[in-house]
C-alpha cells in the first residue's frame, strides 16, 4: 500500500494510523460516495453530544467546511468515486479532530453483503457508555468478544447486557426477525439505526422496538445488524441456521 494520508485539525499529513495514536477518543463512521458524504449534519450533531458527554467540550467545525475536507482527503487518496468508502471521524480527549479514510467497499451504495457469518450470544459490557456513543473503548471492547466467540467456532458476537438481555453496540443495532415482523431490543439515535428503520418501514414490515430476553434468539427466523455501509444477515445463531428473506427484501429499499 502507498502513502496514506489522514486529516488532523485542518492539516492533511502522512500516517498509517492517526486514530491508533490519539489515545482515548469518539467517533463516527460516515459514508460517502463520489466523494459526497451521507447525512453528515446528523454524525456531526452525535459526535459533538458525545464529545460533550466524554469529555466536556464539542468541536466547533461545521458541516459544510468538514464535507469539504473529506472530499479533499478522499481525493488525496486517490479513492475511486465509483464506489462507496467508509470514513472515520474522530475526537480525542486533547480535542484533536482526526479523519481517516478506510478501505474502499465493493459496490455503491448501501447494500446486502453476500457474507452471512456465525453468530454467538456473548454477555460483556460496554466500557464507559458514554450515553452509547461510539469510542475507541467500546470498538475495543466489540473486537474482543468477537475473539472470543471465535473459541466456539463463531465468526461475531451478539452482545446481551447483565441481565441476558439482548444490546448492541453504539454503531450497530442487532434486528430480530419472526413471521415478518421485525424487532430491535432498543431505540438509537445512531445514524446507522435510523436508516435501518427507513428500510424496514418501506418494506411494509412491521417494526417493535422491546427489551428482548436471551431466549429470543432461538425463537428468530433471521437476525440481521444495519452498520453505516450495509446489512449483514448472519447464517446461523450457535448450531442454529437463520434465513435472509426480510433482510433481502429491506435491503432493496436502503437510500
Amino acid at each position: 500500500m502507498g502513502i496514506v494520508y489522514v486529516w488532523i485539525d485542518g492539516e492533511t499529513v502522512e500516517s498509517p494510523s492517526a486514530a491508533d495514536r490519539c489515545g482515548v477518543y469518539v467517533f463516527e463512521r460516515v459514508h460517502t460516495l463520489d466523494y459526497r458524504v451521507r447525512r453528515l449534519a446528523e454524525h456531526l450533531a452525535r459526535l459533538r453530544a458525545a464529545c460533550e458527554q466524554a469529555f466536556g467540550f464539542a468541536p466547533i467545525c461545521s458541516a459544510g467546511d468538514l464535507a469539504d475536507d473529506i472530499a479533499g482527503l478522499l481525493a488525496r487518496n486517490r479513492m475511486t468515486r465509483r464506489v462507496s468508502c467508509p470514513v472515520k471521524i474522530s475526537v480525542a480527549a486533547d480535542a484533536r479532530m482526526i479523519v481517516e479514510c478506510e478501505s474502499a467497499t465493493f459496490g455503491a451504495g448501501c447494500y446486502l453483503r453476500a457474507k452471512m457469518p456465525s453468530l454467538a450470544a456473548l454477555q460483556y459490557d460496554m466500557p464507559m457508555p458514554w450515553g452509547g456513543y461510539p469510542s475507541s473503548l467500546s470498538e475495543q471492547a466489540e473486537a474482543m468478544a468477537d475473539l472470543r466467540v471465535r473459541i466456539s467456532g463463531a465468526e461475531k458476537a451478539i452482545r446481551l447486557d447483565g441481565r441476558m438481555m439482548i444490546a448492541g453496540s453504539p454503531w450497530s443495532v442487532p434486528f430480530l426477525v419472526k413471521d415478518n415482523h421485525v424487532f430491535a431490543p432498543s431505540e438509537s439515535t445512531s445514524v446507522e439505526y435510523l436508516t435501518a428503520c427507513e428500510a424496514i418501514r418501506a418494506a411494509g414490515l412491521p417494526l417493535h422496538v422491546r427489551a428482548l430476553s436471551h431466549r429470543a434468539l432461538d425463537n428468530a427466523d433471521e437476525i440481521f445488524t444495519v452498520d453505516i455501509m450495509g446489512m449483514t444477515s448472519y447464517s446461523r445463531i450457535g448450531r442454529r441456521p437463520l434465513s435472509s428473506t426480510a433482510a433481502s427484501r429491506i435491503a432493496s429499499y436502503f437510500r
